[in-house]
């Protein structure tokens, strides 16, 4: 009896130790809920054939799609920002296109995420390297941004963890998918004109002063917009003969919306309606990238806005895009090549009085914060955030080496920004280009916040009080990301 009662202590204790040990973000896996053998054949992965890059690359210019749901199924979940979600609107998906020359293959995610943690971007190319044998270089991953999907795939939370532990299988399912379905194909380009679809948020007040997204000026004494939002989307359309074609879209529009009129719903945003919309109404796979949008709204103080809301934007897109691929032009394919480079970006120091101040906001009680913020004369919750991330930052030193990387293909090209970039300097890098099209993908294979034109620092606001980087620094990446789209060309 005694040896029984033993051997049940042993085991549960093992039982509990194992309860509590968390997954690494790199294992990607975690203990799952009971499920019916129904909801099991739903959710398993799919099993795909060992397919090896490149040994088993057709010859010849191919290009391929996959996707695969990656919506949490475990809610509630955090969407930032005091945003809880409670429920799920559409769906959230990891959608690739796979692109190769018949020796070399790229992979280029669209995530319907917010951002690409640092962390995350190591782990996803970590396991194509080894699933794949995919240089991590040739991959994209590219977030929409919704404001609408969970705030962190990398999180520590079980909710997070459960939604790491979904997404990881899926993104490989969905290469997979996508290495299987590569076709020979003709690459066909186009543009068009969303005037008045989105606006530039910061505007020049009547007094001289400056205002952005928390309007601490009265509307009626809006003068003008800091600058004139891009009104170019860019359009990709791989023609696959018998099988479906594939439509890349490319525009800079901030996915930010949907929180304002649900706030608790999982959402990719007007993603949604413009992609459900361009797959039915030209029978082709759609991938959306998004690009250089962090001081853009859909909605204007001046009143010029088309549409009244997010809804009304995906739908408006999809004509657009209708339209562009009517008059677009055939343009050649090419060796897939990849490169990539390092800026080195210097940190803003702030005023030591703020940095104080910061710090004692952090202590404070809800009732005293409001006095804190006056007495040390900080703008919002949202500068203390951000003094108290620089201050974190400024421990690894001054400046943050951050990776950019350019993948192309003959007359085409792709180029990643890890920041939440202005679209003054992704269309900047968009028209000094050398290739015929090349697509800005912003929020891509990182993640460090906003940075905004230099021109805008004069200007204050909110997107300059928070990023975390000196005047200047979108010159050096706008310098940078022409460089490695010159590169490229020329090895072309």
């Amino acid at each position: 009896m005694k040896r029984i009662l033993a051997v049940l202590l042993a085991l549960m204790m093992l039982l509990s130790l194992c309860a509590c040990a968390s997954p690494s973000l790199e294992e990607g896996e975690a203990v799952k809920p009971v499920q019916t053998a129904e909801e099991q054949t739903k959710t398993a992965p799919k099993k795909q054939e060992k397919f090896s890059v490149p040994e088993d690359l057709p010859e010849g210019f191919t290009v391929g799609f996959g996707r695969a749901d990656i919506t949490p199924a475990t809610l509630p979940m955090d969407l930032g920002g005091d945003a809880i979600a409670t429920s799920v609107g559409d769906p959230l998906y990891a959608s690739c296109t796979v692109i190769s020359d018949g020796e070399n293959a790229a992979v280029i995610f669209h995530l319907d995420m917010k951002s690409i943690p640092n962390v995350f971007l190591t782990t996803v190319t970590t396991r194509l390297t080894k699933k794949f044998n995919i240089p991590a270089e040739n991959v994209i991953l590219n977030a929409t941004h919704s404001h609408n999907s969970p705030v962190d795939v990398t999180g520590s939370d079980d909710a997070s963890i459960r939604w790491r532990t979904k997404v990881l299988p899926a993104m490989d399912n969905a290469v997979g998918d996508a290495l299987h379905d590569l076709a020979p194909a003709e690459i066909y380009v186009s543009k068009g004109d969303t005037t008045n679809f989105a606006f530039v948020r910061r505007y020049l007040m009547a007094d001289g002063s400056w205002d952005g997204i928390q309007m601490n000026n009265p509307c009626n004494d809006t003068v003008a917009h800091e600058s004139e939002a891009d009104a170019e989307l860019r359009v990709i359309r791989f023609d696959r003969g018998d099988k479906k074609d594939i439509v890349m879209v490319n525009w800079q529009g901030h996915a930010a919306h949907g929180r304002g009129m649900h706030p608790n719903l999982i959402s990719s945003d007007f993603i949604y309606e413009l992609r459900t919309g361009v797959e039915k109404e030209l029978g082709v796979h759609m991938v959306y990238h998004n690009g250089s949008s962090g001081n853009l709204n859909f909605s204007d103080r001046l009143g010029q806005q088309k549409f009244s809301n997010f809804h009304g934007v995906g739908t408006g897109l999809v004509g657009v895009v209708a339209e562009a691929v009517k008059n677009e032009e055939k343009v050649n394919p090419g060796k897939v090549r990849s490169a990539k480079t390092t800026v080195t970006c210097t940190v803003f120091v702030d005023d030591p009085y703020k940095v104080e101040g910061a710090k004692k906001y952090a202590e404070s009680s809800e009732g005293v914060r409001p006095s804190v913020l006056a007495e040390y004369g900080l703008i919002s919750s949202y500068e203390v955030s951000a003094i108290n991330s620089r201050q974190r930052r400024l421990k690894n030193g001054p400046t943050v080496d951050v990776d950019l990387y350019a993948i192309s293909c003959g007359d085409i090209a792709f180029f990643t920004s890890p920041f939440e970039q202005f679209d003054s300097d992704g269309k900047y890098i968009r028209d000094a280009s050398p290739f015929k099209m090349t697509f800005s993908c912003a929020y891509s294979n990182g993640h460090y916040g906003y940075l905004p034109s230099s021109f805008a620092y004069p200007h204050g606001c909110y997107e300059v009080y928070t990023t975390p980087f000196v005047e200047g620094t979108s010159d050096l990446l706008n310098a940078g990301s022409v460089g490695l789209l010159n590169q490229l060309y020329s090895a072309s």
